[in-house]
């Protein structure tokens, strides 16, 4: 083992084997390296650093040019933070991300909620509440079981807006459903607007009616040209 200038063993688990103590507000225990690690805590089986307050930060880390805190674990969270009232994690960033999730074949950002809350939510004052960016997968994907795979609601525009350079702006498909269905309780359910093409276009592959249009005490179909 190498020399050290101060060497202290205990054998009992209440009493420290070193203990520095400030009075005032001063620092307790100070560790200062050139080039190595200021201050080092290793345990076989419990914490290797621990830090506690009853008002103030439990752990405080900052640095100038790299990771404020990097934390590692070959099997399990490199970080895990818990609370019974507030956030178990919290990130806040000046000119950057809040929170970044980065992973190679996992997922980069996983939210789950047991209980009625929300998996992952997502708010902005002015910007997009969620921004989901992809190169050849969906850029956002819901699934559920029983309830809506995706729901989307506004108050003044558009619950859902979706547009593509060259494809459907919305495609909706169901095996034993509808492609897409439109309710409205005092406007059009469904309305089709081009600048040059068809409006409406319905087709059916097999013996079914292209366009069906049915009611129930007025016009089944009602259409109106200019000319």
């Amino acid at each position: 083992m190498a020399d050290t200038n101060l060497t202290a063993q205990s054998a009992t688990t209440a009493v420290s084997a070193v203990k520095g103590e400030h009075t005032t507000d001063g620092e307790g225990v100070t560790g200062v390296s050139a080039a190595g690690t200021g201050v080092h805590g290793s345990s076989q089986s419990s914490f290797g650093v621990l830090g506690e307050s009853k008002t103030g930060r439990g752990v405080v880390a900052r640095s100038d040019t790299d990771y404020g805190l990097r934390a590692a674990s070959r099997t399990s969270a490199g970080i895990r933070g818990s609370s019974v009232e507030g956030r178990g994690v919290e990130g806040w960033a000046t000119k950057s991300e809040g929170v970044v999730g980065i992973s190679t074949t996992g997922t980069g950002v996983w939210g789950q909620t047991e209980d009625a809350g929300t998996g992952v939510l997502g708010t902005s004052k002015s910007g997009s509440g969620v921004h989901g960016i992809s190169t050849s997968g969906p850029g956002l994907l819901g699934e559920s079981t029983t309830g809506r795979g995706v729901s989307a609601r506004s108050e003044n525009d558009y619950g859902l807006r979706a547009a593509s350079t060259k494809s459907a702006g919305i495609r909706g498909s169901s095996v034993e459903g509808r492609g897409v269905e439109g309710w409205a309780t005092a406007s059009e359910g469904v309305v089709g607007i081009s600048a040059t093409g068809t409006g409406v276009w319905g087709q059916t592959d097999g013996a079914g009616t292209g366009v069906l249009g049915t009611s129930k005490s007025g016009i089944g179909v009602h259409g109106k040209g200019g000319r």
